[in-house]
């Protein structure tokens, strides 16, 4: 409870700038647009003001884009908080005008106010954080994390004091005791080595990330720090890079799983016509049904059934178990992969279904019922979780499996279990919107190649 109320009060003041910041901002477009009233070109401006103020909507569309654009993460250079802003402003400017243009009420809103307003708002939303943040410094206690002995908190504390944050030094070894006692965790690394000193690290920043907490990299390697979205600080000579969120954050997963219930509602007229032709081939080819289900585990350890068209004989286990004591090759070979190039298992209507990934395609009604995604990591079985995630598990178990997926359009079964597992997590870490685009039209073209 205590963390919660010290995360809002990090928070809190920011929100409000940006709901003070955006008032401000629509009542001088309001009184500028006003004073030109019949000017010109300007048409009669009818709007009053306090049914401008009404339109609540406006700043529910700027505080989504603010959250999504990670703006109310407290630690970021000037330049990267600006950024920051004004992505969300030109954002929420586009959207408006989409959004009144679909309700057909594009003149309910002047487009010069609108204009004017988010002109102001972003260069006033900025100026009234850096106010707001500086004088919150000294009451923001941050937790300073290192590999390395206490020489290196001693040497950071004077150089981050510069900018005037408190700091509490932490080893590695009392990783656990920052969760209850700080939400602001700098973690220090002198190289990309640094990362693997200790395989609890990565699962302790995706835990410190799915508790709320805001998670840095600090480092003074430039060469090092090549985020996309990195924070230098001169006077401290330090850089600073933000953990992105990924899918770990609630927002993220909220956005993904609207896309994916969109996109399944829209290609299930399709699936079905497949499926009967789909299903007449099958039935055509070998006997047995046409559906297969496995047992898979899902969202926070949660197991379902995975649905497939059958792709392999009604006895494929025996055939496996025998083909693998007779050949010592395709046995390695299943080790490594836990796949066969030319498996003897597999039917002549089966081989197309794999090779074209349409096998796959009755997992449209496991992502209608809430099992899975249309983009995410791979479905796995309890024991392949259990025998090669390790340290891992909790961070692939915090999402959706999903039908195709990052390791599937990257190699597929030219990739090793551990490659995979690597694209896997890279995935969910790295997770965004154009990420899932690129996933689905990179696996329509390997579809048809």
């Amino acid at each position: 409870m205590l963390s919660k109320l010290k995360k809002f009060i990090n928070f809190a003041p920011l929100l409000i700038c940006d709901v003070v910041s955006f008032y401000i901002s629509i009542t001088i477009g309001f009184l500028i647009r006003k004073s030109i009233d019949g000017f010109y070109f300007f048409p009669e401006f009818t709007l009053s003001y306090f049914d401008l103020l009404s339109k609540i909507w406006i700043l529910i569309f700027l505080l989504f884009f603010l959250f999504y654009e990670r703006a109310y993460e407290f630690i970021a250079s000037e330049y990267v908080e600006l950024k920051r802003i004004l992505k969300a402003n030109l954002a929420t400017f586009f959207s408006i005008f989409i959004f009144i243009g679909f309700t057909k009420n594009v003149h309910e809103v002047s487009r010069f106010l609108l204009a004017v307003s988010f002109v102001i708002n972003p260069i006033l939303s900025y100026f009234l954080r850096q106010i707001t943040k500086n004088f919150l410094k000294k009451y923001i206690s941050i937790a300073l994390i290192s590999p390395e002995n206490e020489s290196i908190f001693s040497k950071y504390k004077k150089l981050l004091y510069k900018f005037g944050y408190k700091i509490d030094y932490y080893p590695i070894s009392q990783l656990s005791s920052v969760i209850e006692k700080h939400n602001i965790v700098l973690i220090y690394l002198k190289s990309v080595e640094d990362i693997s000193l200790n395989t609890k690290l990565l699962p302790y920043i995706v835990n410190l990330r799915n508790k709320g907490k805001e998670v840095y990299i600090i480092s003074k390697n430039f060469s090092f720090m090549n985020s996309k979205e990195i924070s230098h600080f001169p006077l401290a000579d330090v850089f600073i890079s933000s953990i992105d969120s990924g899918l770990l954050w609630s927002l993220n997963k909220l956005i993904k799983n609207l896309i994916d219930y969109l996109i399944a509602l829209i290609l299930f007229p399709f699936f079905l016509v497949l499926l009967i032709i789909i299903a007449i081939l099958i039935k055509m080819d070998s006997p047995g049904p046409v559906f297969y289900k496995q047992k898979r585990v899902g969202l926070n350890g949660k197991e379902f059934y995975i649905y497939k068209f059958r792709t392999m004989y009604v006895d494929a286990d025996e055939r496996l178990e025998k083909l693998l004591s007779e050949n010592k090759k395709l046995k390695e070979e299943w080790i490594r992969y836990r796949k066969l190039r030319n498996d003897p298992r597999i039917t002549k209507v089966g081989k197309f279904l794999r090779k074209t990934s349409l096998d796959e395609l009755p997992q449209i009604i496991n992502v209608l019922k809430g099992e899975m995604s249309v983009v995410g990591p791979r479905p796995l079985t309890k024991e392949e979780i259990e025998k090669y995630y390790g340290d891992f598990k909790d961070i692939l178990l915090s999402v959706k499996p999903g039908i195709t997926g990052y390791w599937q359009v990257s190699g597929r079964n030219k990739l090793s279990y551990e490659q995979r597992i690597k694209a896997d997590l890279f995935y969910i870490l790295n997770w965004n919107i154009f990420f899932d685009v690129y996933i689905l039209l990179k696996t329509v073209y390997v579809i048809l190649k």
